[in-house]
């Protein structure tokens, strides 16, 4: 997109002239790059014209960066004003974009107006009504809104804006659960009274009013209690709700109610929800899957035990005709072994006629029998008829059935083998129910050890936690439980389960045999410091932890040590030289080492400095007797290993004396260059526990010492400014180029700098303009002197008043990829060098051109290839032949070789050219060419045309090689930079690289699978170097 040629139809927009003529023009700037309208403010001019509404609607409907965007440049009431007319038009509200920058809008916004500041507010929480109700997330708009509220608002002014924020909680209560913020705005008493009024009227998504019904059971019951009915019903009938999270969070709602106020639902509701639940929504039907209904029937039963015996005839008359047996035998098991309800059921005048009726349910198929199998055993007294289930209990277990995990027919079925063991069983149901239990036993196992991934139950009734009391009578089931278990949440859980329950394991040991447990795993050490870590708080393991790291032979790394060093009270220093023998047989240089070492010294407040220099000693010992796989592979590792000397104290140091004639013998047998790197640290260290190793060390640091007084003189105030102005003026430094903030602070610092910095943005290449927008070059501006480097692309960036003049005075400018429509009307009186992009047309090269009179140098940016070398060919003829030869000092020029007839032909032509220039102009003029030789076409390449100041070529598969002709490798050529991949090694490229040989000044980079090959070549190479 050509920015100078937009300005005229920007200027008429800023200007209010009649756009008649423009009117094309504004269409493909919004379609083609919408920010121009907004860096220059015009967003406002466009929403001004009546007689084209459409054309401000197709700008918000387009996507811009965010830093274009503004309360200014974008006011709200605009937005508001086009959503006003989307209204309806679910389809336009998605497209349109603008609500993107709507945070942005939020985040400048800062009038101080109390009307302004309430109409500005109304006006978001329009826009974020408007989005809700087409379900478009309004989250990101939200927390900018109350990000503004607390600091731009004061509590007077949030109060009396309530009326407006009131609209916002509904929205609130389905994006982000809580209204948090709200209550300390106005208080929890004004929150809860808002949510029962929307509660009453009941508008408002569903999802959001059952939000406010959970807020509400929380922060203030007595009111929602109130109102319970109106609200019992209006849940009752949204539940119908097609739309499954809505009809869940009803029911889950319901749910909630219910169990809340069990004592204020009167006995009418009750009733017609339980009609609702068995009619309406069809909990015993052939296609009911769904718990949380059955859920709200349950608790709708068991809370008024003895509404459930006056309707008990019709709810067994129900379960008797379902024609889901399973479910509703399932669902009538869970109802009827409640204890409250089992105790009205077995009190009741009735009970032996309804105990008949479940009799009768049950007899009607095995698979009943063995879901009511709960209830049955509560009276079941004849052995046999518990015999007579086992074939369909292991079926049961076996099936592994969702209904199954429902009824929680797994911990049924343990009490269900006790039962069955204790009725005369015979040998082969003993062998069934034997198997039968290690069945269970597994599915415990793999349900407790991946509660969070593979599991067989998927109801809260069967939890891990449910499980484990079924293992404590017997010795043998909680330790074959716990040595299947394989996850390591899963063990400790099962440890601290074992720690609650001390008293009931305390006939297997207690916690002796919770230690037999955790010695069981020893033989992995990651999982046993894991599993002893997590139960530290629980039991005292202080002991058990030393008495394993430090008495017994195990691998131990750093993470492990630093885990477990503060529980180790005594013998810290032992424990870490066992950490040190083992850890130091591992193959690491000395640098890596020390970074454990270091955190592990540091855990421990305990140490002595005596412990320290026993621990060091006892290191440097095992690294200068080679007794560690420890590497001192750079400087850096034998300066560690320097300063473990020094921090070994004077005392500890002289007083072992062998330990001392130790690094003596092992510092007279290193090499005399690496006992000079020795001195040299010793000395920049001042390690005085070493001056013995060499008398030259102590003359050595004594001069060093003598020179420590010296006083450095104070730059006097005009030195500090002559530096900054040197250094800012060196094209090869990067102290301006690198930082932004280096270069406005200095800029501001004082008017003598400020002068500095307009000028080096006068004089040299700055690249950064790019990221700002809407820039100035009045007086106070760093570009009020002028601009010396410009990307193209870099002039939207200015003004629309401004950007012509900035491109006009520009003395280096950089034209990428982008095609330019914008025709000169003025010279480039100060452009001295010139990039230009491949795509550029031919026309409008040489329109630049025809403006410029003193141009040096001019820069081709990429590969040329086919069309290109026609275009750069017929710009060079007519640079060669314009005002500029008497400047031109330079042409570069990249081009890729694709051995095409046309190809070689154009590119003879332009060298040609360029070396008749060059002769014209006695050597001013130096052109400079890359060759870049990939994938040919066909034909072969002749030398003749190659001009000498083609320095450089790359050449990059030798498998071409073969193609040129042998004499362009006679040409003499300054310098040639070769990366050959070469895939065989036949004699053609054999010869060619003999070729090569001889006129290269640095070896090649090859890649061959022909190792012998690359050897050879390296011969030669140093053959012929010497």
């Amino acid at each position: 997109m050509d920015y100078l040629h937009c300005i005229p139809t920007l200027q008429a927009l800023a200007d209010d002239k009649d756009i008649t003529d423009y009117l094309a023009s504004i269409k493909f700037i919004i379609t083609c790059n919408p920010s121009y309208i907004y860096r220059n403010g015009l967003v406002t001019k466009l929403s001004d014209l009546e007689e084209h509404k459409d054309l401000v609607i197709d700008l918000l409907k387009k996507r811009v960066k965010t830093i274009y965007v503004s309360s200014n440049n974008l006011p709200m009431s605009l937005v508001v004003k086009v959503l006003h007319n989307f209204s309806g038009n679910k389809k336009q509200i998605f497209d349109f974009k603008a609500w993107e920058s709507i945070p942005t809008i939020i985040n400048t916004f800062n009038s101080p107006i109390e009307s302004e500041k309430r109409e500005f507010i109304s006006q978001v929480i329009y826009i974020i009504q408007t989005l809700n109700e087409n379900m478009l997330s309004t989250v990101s708009i939200i927390k900018p809104l109350f990000q503004y509220t607390s600091i731009h608002l004061s509590k007077d002014e949030i109060y009396r804006f309530s009326n407006e924020y009131c609209k916002l909680l509904p929205i609130i209560f389905y994006n982000l659960s809580q209204p948090t913020v709200f209550e300390e705005y106005f208080g929890k008493i004004e929150v809860c009274k808002w949510c029962i009024n929307y509660l009453i009227e009941w508008k408002e998504h569903p999802i959001s009013l059952v939000g406010m019904i959970n807020y509400l059971l929380a922060a203030q019951p007595t009111i929602l209690q109130s109102n319970l009915t109106t609200i019992f019903n209006h849940l009752l009938a949204t539940s119908l709700d097609k739309r499954f999270l809505v009809k869940e969070n009803c029911i889950l709602a319901l749910t909630n109610l219910i169990r809340f106020y069990p004592n204020s639902i009167s006995k009418s509701m009750k009733s017609k929800l339980l009609q609702h639940l068995v009619t309406e929504e069809k909990i015993l039907s052939i296609n009911y899957n769904a718990p949380y209904i059955s859920n709200l029937y349950f608790e709708l039963l068991i809370i008024d035990p003895e509404f459930t015996m006056d309707n008990f005839d019709m709810i067994l008359k129900k379960h008797k005709e379902s024609h889901n047996m399973d479910t509703s035998v399932c669902i009538l098991n869970r109802l009827i072994c409640y204890p409250i309800i089992f105790s009205a059921l077995t009190q009741s005048k009735h009970f032996n006629k309804y105990h008949q009726k479940i009799n009768w349910i049950a007899n009607c198929s095995g698979s009943n029998r063995i879901y009511l199998m709960e209830y049955l055993m509560k009276f079941s007294v004849d052995g046999k008829q518990l015999l007579s289930m086992l074939p369909m209990v292991k079926k049961g277990i076996d099936k592994n059935s969702s209904q199954n995990q429902m009824m929680g027919f797994y911990l049924n079925a343990f009490e269900y083998i006790k039962c069955a063991l204790k009725s005369r069983p015979n040998q082969n149901q003993v062998k069934i129910l034997n198997e039968m239990y290690n069945d269970l036993l597994e599915l415990f196992v793999i349900s407790f050890d991946f509660k969070t991934g593979i599991s067989f139950y998927n109801n809260s009734n069967l939890t891990p936690e449910s499980i484990l009391p079924y293992l404590l009578d017997r010795k043998d089931k909680i330790t074959t439980f716990f040595t299947k278990l394989t996850q390591i949440d899963s063990i400790i859980s099962f440890i601290k389960f074992l720690i609650d329950s001390l008293n009931e394991i305390q006939q297997y040991g207690g916690y002796s045999f919770i230690l037999e447990l955790l010695d069981s795993m020893k033989g992995s050490v990651l999982y046993f410091t894991e599993v002893v870590l997590a139960i530290k708080n629980s039991l005292n393991l202080d002991d058990y932890i030393q008495n394993y790291y430090i008495n017994n032979d195990v691998i131990i790394n750093s993470k492990l040590i630093m885990d477990t060093l503060p529980y180790i009270t005594n013998n810290v220093d032992q424990y870490i030289k066992k950490f040190i023998e083992k850890y130091s047989k591992t193959p690491l240089n000395l640098k890596e080492f020390n970074q454990n070492l270091h955190l592990i010294i540091s855990k421990t407040m305990i140490l002595e400095d005596h412990h320290i220099s026993d621990i060091l000693m006892y290191l440097v010992r095992l690294i200068i007797k080679k007794e560690s796989q420890l590497k001192l592979e750079s400087e850096e590792d034998i300066k560690i290993l320097l300063l473990y000397l020094k921090f070994i104290t004077k005392n500890s140091f002289n007083g072992d004396i062998e330990f001392k004639s130790e690094v003596t013998k092992y510092y007279q047998s290193l090499r005399k260059s690496n006992q000079r790197q020795w001195d040299c640290i010793i000395i920049e260290e001042y390690i005085e526990s070493l001056y013995f190793l060499n008398d030259k060390i102590s003359n050595d640091v004594s001069k060093r010492l003598s020179r420590v007084n010296d006083v450095v003189p104070q730059l006097p105030q005009i030195l500090h400014y002559k530096i900054i102005k040197y250094i800012f003026q060196q094209k090869s430094t990067h102290f301006m180029f690198g930082n932004n903030k280096n270069l406005l602070n200095i800029g501001l610092a004082s008017n003598s700098f400020f002068q500095i910095v307009c000028n080096l943005f006068n004089n040299y290449q700055y690249n950064r303009i790019r990221r700002i927008y809407n820039v100035s070059c009045g007086k106070w501006s760093f570009f009020s002197k002028g601009i010396y480097h410009l990307s193209y692309l870099d002039l939207e960036t200015f003004k629309i008043t401004e950007a012509e003049n900035v491109f006009y005075q520009l003395k280096s400018l950089e034209i990428e990829d982008s095609q330019i429509h914008y025709q000169l009307h003025r010279d480039m009186v100060n452009l001295v060098n010139l990039s230009l992009g491949i795509t550029l047309s031919s026309a409008a090269m040489n329109n630049l051109i025809d403006h410029c009179h003193c141009l040096e140098t001019l820069t081709f940016q990429k590969n040329l290839i086919d069309n290109n070398l026609t275009a750069v060919n017929s710009v060079v003829t007519k640079l060669l032949n314009s005002k500029n030869k008497e400047t031109l000092q330079q042409i570069k020029i990249t081009s890729g070789f694709f051995f095409s007839k046309r190809n070689c032909d154009e590119l003879k032509s332009l060298l040609q050219n360029l070396k008749n220039f060059e002769l014209e102009t006695y050597g001013r003029f130096k052109p400079e060419l890359q060759l870049i030789l990939s994938s040919p076409n066909h034909g072969l390449i002749s030398p003749e045309f190659l001009p000498s100041y083609c320095n450089i070529l790359f050449i990059r598969n030798a498998s071409h090689l073969h193609l040129i002709n042998p004499k362009f490798f006679t040409t003499k050529l300054e310098k040639v930079k070769t990366d050959l991949e070469i895939p065989n090694t036949d004699t053609q490229n054999l010869q060619l690289l003999q070729f090569l040989l001889s006129l290269q000044t640095q070896p090649l980079k090859i890649i061959s699978p022909d190792k012998q090959l690359i050897k050879d070549y390296y011969k030669q190479v140093m053959a012929l170097k010497s």
